[in-house]
C-alpha cells in the first residue's frame, strides 16, 4: 500500500514487480489486478514478473482494506509535508 500511495503521489501509473507466485495470488484475493508480463524466473526463489495499474488498485480497493489505505496514505502524506518544511 505504501508503494501504491507513493506511486500515485508521484504520478506513476504502472508499477513493475517481481513476486513469489503465492504473493501474486494473495494480491488477487485482495482485489488487486496483477498482470503477468513474463514467465517465472529464478531470483532468490521463483518469482513472477508482473505489473500493477496504480489507479486501478486505488479505484477497486476492497471495502475491508480502505481504513488501512487511509492510514497509510495519511502517513505518506505526512512524511512528504514534513520534508517540505
Amino acid at each position: 500500500m505504501g508503494s501504491i500511495a507513493i506511486a500515485a503521489r508521484q504520478g506513476i501509473d504502472t508499477l513493475f514487480v517481481l513476486t513469489e507466485p503465492r504473493l501474486a495470488s494473495h494480491f488477487a484475493k485482495l482485489g488487486v489486478t496483477i498482470t503477468r508480463i513474463g514467465g517465472p524466473i529464478e531470483h532468490r526463489g521463483t518469482r513472477i514478473p508482473s505489473m500493477i495499474d496504480v489507479q486501478e488498485v486505488i479505484a477497486n480497493m476492497r471495502t475491508l482494506m480502505k481504513p488501512l489505505w487511509r492510514e497509510v496514505l495519511a502517513e505518506i502524506e505526512g512524511s512528504y509535508e514534513a520534508q517540505q518544511r
